[in-house]
């Protein structure tokens, strides 16, 4: 493999939440639901939120949609950055693991199996990778590094120093490594083969962050679940993403966005591509489900 695009990747989960309809947004399908990815998507290269983005969530919000922003984060890096845009809607957490709802009910809740769990940090210890575990409300990681300096400084976490050994005894949402982009495809190509047996999928948040989520577990299957319980139609939703991450959800979606910068794959699955997270591509598709409603 020679780019982070070839990271093979299991697609899970998907059909068994299709409701009526072909899923087809038409301009005359009244869209009631958003999901934004945040990095790479909703925040530009400088991890802000333009005036342009919080004008056009305002507008939509203003108009009656929900806006779920749905991210790899967890909930403490995900509020302050939903307090800067004026969203106050559910939550898609570590990409699908973990969903709340508007009020704070836990919708969605996986965990990592044990056996994925002790492999990744098997692997972490005797290579010596930065390995972060994930719970709804905190960062547990295997040792201080360059790396989980990186990680901090992108999200503003504040990552708990547990060691390999106690966190075996930890439950696991998600384990990510933070490693160089060459180095996770070599990550990748070990971890690929045991995805079915130790009941986990590989993703990709941002080249350097190569994800173990629970099997099954994605942004648009936890998307399909939190439009069932607010009583929606698949062609009521609409999502926007610009990663590998983001692929489940912008299939998924009656309407779904990739950004300019978004591989090829996920370009693919997408009814549109909009302007980059430089250009508010954000505020372009809002614009566009407004006046298209």
């Amino acid at each position: 493999m020679s780019h982070a695009s070839e990271i093979p990747f299991q697609r899970h989960g998907i059909a068994e939440y299709n409701f009526e309809g072909d899923g087809a947004t038409t301009p005359h399908t009244m869209i009631k639901l958003v999901a934004i990815d945040i990095d790479g998507t909703l925040l530009n290269s400088s991890r802000q939120v333009s005036e342009e983005n919080k004008s056009a969530l305002k507008a939509v919000q203003e108009a009656g949609i929900t806006i779920c922003l749905a991210s790899g984060r967890l909930i403490p890096t995900i509020m302050p950055i939903a307090e800067e845009a004026g969203v106050s809607g559910p939550m898609i957490t570590c990409n699908g693991a973990y969903a709340e709802s508007a009020e704070g009910e836990t919708l969605v809740s996986a965990t990592l199996s044990k056996r994925a769990q002790q492999e990744v940090l098997d692997y972490s210890r005797e290579n010596q990778v930065t390995a972060n575990l994930y719970q709804p409300r905190r960062v547990l990681t295997t040792h201080e590094s360059p790396y989980l300096e990186l990680y901090v400084k992108r999200t503003r976490a504040q990552p708990e120093v547990f060691g390999w050994d106690r966190l075996e005894q930890e439950a696991a949402t998600k384990m990510i490594f933070v490693d160089a982009p060459a180095a996770n495809l070599s990550h990748a190509e070990y971890f690929e083969p045991l995805q079915e047996y130790l009941d986990f999928d590989l993703t990709v948040s941002e080249p350097e962050y190569l994800e173990f989520l629970p099997r099954g577990m994605n942004k648009g299957t936890t998307l399909a679940l939190l439009a069932k319980h607010m009583g929606l139609r698949q062609d009521e939703v609409a999502a926007i993403g610009d990663y590998h991450n983001d692929f489940d959800m912008i299939q998924w979606a009656g309407l779904g966005a990739a950004m300019g910068s978004a591989p090829e794959e996920v370009k693919a699955v997408a009814n549109m591509v909009v302007p980059t997270n430089d250009e508010n591509g954000v505020a372009f598709f809002l614009n566009h489900i407004l006046n298209c409603s």
